[in-house]
């Protein structure tokens, strides 16, 4: 039971589940509402699922392979994670995982006669691995790379419906044209919120990092610009939801309005407060976790969306 414990910590099982939660909200919430069905199966839609989720494990996996320092670093006083799961089991696991990720991209790729969706889930795995093995002190990198995987999250449902949708040679719905951007605003959201996340856990690394001699955003550019990156990223997400709320979702959206104030630019105004306040030093644990409630919160405001679609508010 411990073992298995273990191994669920060991993939940030959390994480995996606001993907799933992403995905499936988008498909069946947005997407669908707003094409008026689909050519993907229920069936083909779980395995791409999936494979994604078997792919963002496998990074988990391989950066706990290769993160026994820093643990020892971080985690000091605790057990270490290599003690309980021998490091030759994350490895497996990278292994695996990404292994049976390809073979679900190569059936679905033959199956939509779609070989970007396969070249995308076979790329991938290998970024992450050069990452994590070759340039594994390069932790701005890690920060690209995960940036790239977040905005690819809801932007594989789309293509794959999109796809579908051409293969039956329908003529497009009358909202096919608003559910492209309204993909787009969640794929940014997701890619800067998870970018700034992991800004603030450099910040809060910083003296481990520096004692470990990784090159991460705080130890290149000093501690002050990282917070000014973090503080820039904040705002972006805030212009980028001011955005898509006035000029994708419109301005007639009451309950929206409201539910996006509170649940999430509040939140965020709450994040960019405590990055701003002198000469207070911020809780950077503290502040991620902020951060990633309002993800979800964002995320969840699929629902509320949701409810103005099958109304035909937006088209």
């Amino acid at each position: 039971m411990q073992a298995f414990v273990v191994s669920l910590r060991l993939i940030r099982w959390e994480n995996l589940l606001i993907i799933i939660l992403l995905q499936y909200l988008l498909r069946y919430m947005v997407i669908l509402p707003l094409l008026g069905g689909s050519g993907v199966t229920n069936l083909h839609f779980f395995l791409l699922v999936m494979a994604v989720v078997l792919v963002a494990a496998s990074r988990y996996a391989i950066h706990a392979y290769h993160d026994e320092y820093d643990d020892t670093l971080r985690k000091r006083g605790q057990p270490l994670l290599f003690k309980r799961l021998k490091k030759i089991r994350a490895l497996q696991a990278f292994w695996l995982f990404n292994g049976v990720a390809v073979l679900l991209a190569a059936y679905l790729a033959y199956q939509y006669q779609y070989l970007p969706l396969m070249a995308i889930l076979v790329a991938v795995p290998v970024l992450i691995w050069l990452q994590a093995v070759r340039l594994r002190k390069f932790i701005l990198a890690s920060h690209i790379l995960l940036t790239f995987l977040a905005a690819a999250v809801p932007l594989l449902v789309w293509l794959l419906e999109v796809r579908a949708f051409h293969l039956m040679e329908l003529p497009p719905a009358r909202c096919f044209f608003i559910a492209g951007p309204v993909v787009y605003a969640y794929a940014f959201f997701t890619a800067m919120a998870t970018l700034l996340r992991e800004v603030l856990k450099d910040l809060e690394d910083y003296r481990m990092d520096l004692r470990a001699r990784n090159q991460s955003l705080p130890v290149l550019i000093g501690v002050g610009n990282a917070r000014k990156i973090s503080v820039f990223l904040v705002a972006l997400i805030l212009v980028g939801i001011a955005f898509a709320k006035l000029i994708i979702f419109g301005e007639d959206m009451l309950w929206l309005s409201a539910y996006l104030l509170v649940a999430v630019i509040l939140p965020f105004l709450l994040v960019l407060f405590m990055l701003l306040r002198v000469p207070a030093d911020p809780k950077y644990c503290q502040i991620q976790q902020i951060v990633k409630l309002a993800m979800i919160t964002g995320v969840l405001s699929m629902l509320v969306l949701h409810v103005y679609l099958v109304n035909g508010v937006i088209c």
